[in-house]
């Protein structure tokens, strides 16, 4: 939400007179009317300053009488005096009206337009911290998600999948592949020479458990046969971010396998002692997923609601940089795919259209929760911090070292994303149990 128009209030106390001007993107100025009484105050506090840093002959340095200093050092008093008057008028503006800069960077021009024994004029412009309101959350209304059910058709997937973790493999070399059949495959991008989708990667060729582009494909060929094919989306799906990619798929291997049988010998050799007990367990872990998996939708429908609700100007340099960080990495997304110049910045264009409420909303809560989780004393600790890296892999645990974070991330960005969506976890957490005591 931006303001039309800027905003104008008036503050003042017996020396101090401000006039706080706010705009778009917490853009703010203070214009500044300093009485002759404290003017006067900061001009004998420059003089001191200057006096102890000077000698005249017959004085004792820092003893000489101010008149002399002001005589012979002006410069050095006007400067200081200047100095003095800016700081003075800066912090009491700051006091009178609640306002502060965003960062010790956000002031963006000083200026001292009039000063005088009898009075002086302070001009400050600078990018605020945002006016972070204060949340009730009875009156924001978001979309519980309830966790998908546990089946079995869910688990005996599973479980399948762990059979063929151990199934015995015999390599077919006489005839062409077939449905069933487990190819060994390389997929080349043919548009960016040298960059494999994949290499010498094992697929079930089975309806259903790959693209039907590459079903199709796979059907009938042999051992070192290459083809080339485009992918296309399934039909139905709608994915605004698939790409079509000209593909070269050369089958490597043909293989089958020979599951063995889900019996207590299956259960042991992944640590369990029956299948019985193989069953829930996989049962159990996909209950506590799917909760995960719900919980986050709703915190994410919870936060969304959060900022749509409580609008407040963020400051434009956060918007920027957030801004630019996601078509960075949108665009280098986007760059083996797009089929020229002219197509890739139309999908820039759309998406940079699309990205500016979402910034905007995702920093709006940040800074509610921020704003919360002070108020409420949420914290995280360290260990929290070590498990969110590991479980983001982030941090692998044997060796201690980043593993998946962008080459653009340094370490410290990598700790504050972690310990910033843990903060919002928190908070979005204490607030969905405040909702549901109040219900």
């Amino acid at each position: 939400m931006s303001q039309n128009h800027p905003s104008q209030q008036e503050f003042q106390n017996s020396d101090y007179k401000v006039l706080l001007t706010r705009d778009s993107g917490c853009r703010v100025s203070f214009k500044i009317e300093v009485g002759g009484q404290a003017v006067k105050s900061l001009l004998q506090k420059a003089v001191k300053a200057v006096n102890k840093g000077i000698s005249l002959p017959g004085f004792r340095k820092g003893k000489v009488p101010e008149n002399l200093v002001i005589q012979h050092f002006s410069k050095d008093v006007e400067k200081e005096w200047r100095n003095e008057v800016l700081q003075e008028a800066f912090v009491h503006a700051m006091r009178l009206t609640e306002v502060h800069p965003f960062r010790k960077d956000s002031v963006q021009g000083a200026k001292i337009p009039f000063l005088s024994r009898e009075g002086a004029e302070v001009i400050v412009e600078f990018e605020a911290m945002p006016d972070i309101p204060e949340i009730d959350i009875s009156k924001v209304k978001w979309d519980q998600i309830e966790p998908e059910a546990v089946t079995e058709t869910k688990i005996n997937q599973i479980i399948e999948d762990i059979r063929y973790q151990y199934a015995d493999w015999t390599a077919v070399a006489n005839r062409p592949v077939q449905e069933g059949d487990f190819v060994d495959v390389d997929i080349e991008d043919l548009d960016v020479p040298g960059k494999f989708i994949c290499q010498n990667t094992r697929i079930e060729v089975a309806k259903g458990k790959l693209g039907t582009w590459l079903h199709e494909l796979l059907l009938g060929m042999n051992i070192d046969e290459k083809k080339e094919e485009t992918s296309r989306e399934e039909e139905g799906a709608h994915n605004p971010n698939f790409h079509p990619v000209r593909c070269l798929v050369t089958v490597k291997g043909i293989n089958v396998s020979s599951l063995p049988p889900l019996d207590d010998e299956l259960a042991k050799k992944v640590g369990l002692q029956t299948a019985a007990e193989l069953h829930d367990r996989i049962a159990s872990d996909l209950k506590r997923t799917h909760e995960e998996v719900a919980r986050e939708k709703t915190r994410h429908n919870l936060e969304r609601a959060i900022a749509r609700t409580y609008t407040f100007e963020i400051p434009n340099s956060i918007i920027a940089a957030e801004t630019n960080k996601a078509l960075t990495r949108k665009a280098e997304q986007l760059t083996s795919h797009a089929r020229g110049e002219k197509s890739l910045a139309e999908e820039m264009s759309a998406y940079e259209e699309e990205l500016k409420n979402e910034v905007e909303e995702s920093c709006r809560w940040h800074f509610i929760a921020q704003k919360f989780a002070s108020k409420h004393n949420i914290e995280v600790d360290r260990q929290e911090v070590i498990s969110e890296l590991v479980k983001r892999r982030y941090l692998n645990p044997e060796t201690g070292r980043a593993e998946s974070a962008r080459q653009d991330e340094t370490p410290n960005d990598v700790l504050i994303t972690v310990y910033n969506h843990l903060i919002s976890d928190k908070v979005a957490d204490l607030l969905l149990a405040q909702k549901k005591s109040g219900d």
